[in-house]
């Protein structure tokens, strides 16, 4: 048999695998066609569940509502993440550092301090800045949603596979937060010209001509999540994990699934 009959029959093969329903061992899954918004592939879309530091997409929006970009904050001692289990971006007591650049502490490391530092810094308490994040999600129909923390570390923030897509697309129309969660480093200064050196937790950014983007999540309930964006020069798709083993390998399944079937 040649070889061109062979590959033939190879990528027919390949095709029927990936044409019946996509299997995954997620909780809960959604792909949706950004623009036509049709939803590729799905399941338990609206069941709820935690949703670990995908929380701080929230946490960034309800900043960027209340304050203006150049607001300063100072670090306090109730900012600072002791915990080695909690991601952090290295703040320091004393230090201030305007809100911009705590959203990239924020989204590009997961710094749970920057996290606790933005809600002290808007709102004076941790329970009042929360508050503020569920009139938010509210204001902006994420009725599956709910916070109790502005960090995630607390089962009871807990979402929707629907209701985070519709979440990627108000963070998507944001330009500042579309930018930061693009960045694989970025590096931020105090007010007195500490240089802070951020890294992504985001370990797969492109993946067979696809760049991925958005923010992931990690904590024993939620297991691993993530909510962004996978596009190309010709398609761009939401994509939300919930409850999964391994986000990654699942968005590499997801992509060869995309390639083969549209």
């Amino acid at each position: 048999m040649r070889l061109g009959s062979l590959l033939f029959i190879f990528f027919l093969s390949h095709a029927a695998l990936f044409s019946k329903s996509y299997q995954t061992k997620a909780k809960a899954i959604l792909v949706q066609d950004f623009y036509k918004h049709n939803f590729i592939i799905s399941k338990s879309t609206k069941k709820l569940l935690p949703i670990a530091s995908i929380t701080k997409l929230v946490t960034a929006l309800t900043a960027i509502e209340h304050s203006p970009l150049k607001k300063e904050i100072r670090i306090s001692a109730n900012s600072i993440v002791k915990n080695t289990y909690e991601s952090k971006a290295g703040l320091r007591k004393g230090e201030i550092y305007q809100l911009k650049d705590l959203l990239y502490a924020l989204l590009v490391p997961s710094g749970n301090d920057a996290a606790n530092a933005i809600a002290l810094g808007i709102s004076g308490t941790k329970k009042s800045f929360v508050r503020q994040m569920n009139l938010w999600k509210g204001k902006h129909k994420l009725l599956q949603t709910h916070f109790q923390d502005p960090v995630g570390l607390s089962n009871r923030n807990y979402s929707s596979a629907k209701d985070l897509a519709h979440l990627v697309v108000l963070v998507e129309k944001n330009t500042i937060l579309r930018k930061i969660l693009q960045k694989k480093r970025h590096r931020i200064l105090s007010k007195k010209k500490r240089k802070l050196w951020l890294k992504t937790r985001n370990k797969l950014r492109s993946y067979k001509g696809f760049t991925i983007y958005g923010k992931t999540g990690s904590s024993r309930a939620a297991k691993k999540c993530f909510a962004g964006i996978i596009t190309n020069h010709k398609k761009k798709y939401i994509i939300v994990i919930l409850g999964s083993k391994n986000i990654f390998q699942e968005i590499k399944n997801t992509i060869r699934y995309l390639k083969v079937t549209k």
